[in-house]
């Protein structure tokens, strides 16, 4: 679906319940982003910014890990127009490697928990010990305590699902603040 807002429509009405409330309301996030990009970047990136966050964010690298192609395109875009480099990939085993692929790691990993090849929490004790500068945060829409227990020692930040474009932002921010 990336990129295509008609194809997200279709399925959100091919859902139902708690999940066409959730898809809804990233297509609407996503409009909001859309219109945003279209002002100026400086002045984009400081209407989505965080009180008190650090404007210049473009030497900052993210990666962004999701099996959905909405939620990955979505959030590239949210995360790019407020100023970050950002990768993507659609799994844990892509995610490994792009990061094989880079002379220096990415400065953040972002990984959504329930993944089919590989969980956000598996993912993220491979990468922290064979690259133990990136940071993370976690996105789920339910997060058991074992995945929060299994996360802890590296610290990581978690992200309910849904979120908009200034609690990304907020969450990257904080956490490469830290």
């Amino acid at each position: 679906m990336t990129g295509n807002l008609t194809e997200a429509v279709q399925k959100v009405a091919e859902l139902s319940g708690e999940d066409q409330d959730y898809f809804a309301h990233l297509i609407l996030e996503q409009l909001a982003v859309r219109t945003r990009a279209r002002g100026t970047g400086a002045a984009s990136r400081a209407e989505t910014a965080p009180e008190g966050a650090e404007q210049e964010r473009d030497s900052f690298r993210v990666l962004v890990v999701d099996d959905e192609d909405f939620l990955l395109d979505f959030t590239r875009q949210c995360l790019e127009q407020s100023g970050f480099k950002v990768y993507v990939s659609d799994g844990g085993q892509a995610a490994i490697q792009v990061l094989e692929g880079m002379a220096e790691p990415v400065d953040l990993l972002l990984a959504d928990c329930n993944m089919p090849d590989m969980s956000g929490p598996e993912l993220i004790e491979l990468v922290a010990s064979r690259w133990p500068t990136v940071k993370f945060v976690l996105t789920s829409g339910f997060l058991t305590d074992a995945n929060h227990a299994r996360v802890e020692p590296y610290g990581v930040g978690i992200l309910a699902k849904p979120y908009g474009q200034h609690d990304i932002t907020r969450a990257i921010c904080e956490k490469l603040a830290e």
